[in-house]
Order: structure tokens, then sequence, then C-alpha cells
């Protein structure tokens, strides 16, 4: 299913899709784009940032938390590149 009817327009416009869900983790993947990459034509670090953010707020939303969650700090290692075209696949698992 694709995610473009959530609460989230910045996660309705990534139009990830749900691949996995249950009260402990879920998983999503995501299609890179071409407007979603910097000008050496590969995915943009806030970008990718924004991808494990949404998904990290899907996963409090599953696991039936009441609240809206805010992310506070939110550290990133950028390992590689990610290509246009290319399937990321992300997960959130509550701890």
């Amino acid at each position: 299913k694709t995610l473009d009817q959530t609460p989230s327009a910045a996660g309705n416009w990534l139009a990830g899709v749900l691949l996995d869900v249950d009260n402990h983790h879920i998983k999503v993947q995501y299609v890179v784009r071409p407007e979603m990459c910097n000008p050496g034509k590969i995915l943009h670090g806030g970008i990718a940032s924004l991808m494990l953010d949404d998904v990290i707020g899907m996963g409090n939303f599953v696991a039936g938390s009441e609240y809206l969650m805010t992310s506070i700090n939110l550290n990133v290692d950028f390992l590689a590149a990610a290509q246009i075209g290319e399937k990321l696949e992300v997960t959130a698992k509550l701890v």
C-alpha cells in the first residue's frame, strides 16, 4: 500500500510503500525520484533524513501511542549514495 494519505504531508510526498508492520516495527520502501536528489543526482541527505524521521513517527503511531511524536534529536551517518530509481527500505523498531 502506498502511503500517500497519512497525516504527514511530507510523508505523503515521499510516497513510500508499506512492506511490513506490527506493534513493534514498521518497514517502508521508497523509490529515489529525481526531485529527491541533489545536484550530483544522488539522494539528498535531507530527504534521506526525512525518510528516517517519517518512519520513526509511523512506528510510534502504530505502536498505539495516543500522542503525536516530534523528534528531539536525529543523528544520521551517510555511508553510501543512493541513485535515482533505487529502492530503499527503512525500518523502525520500537525498543
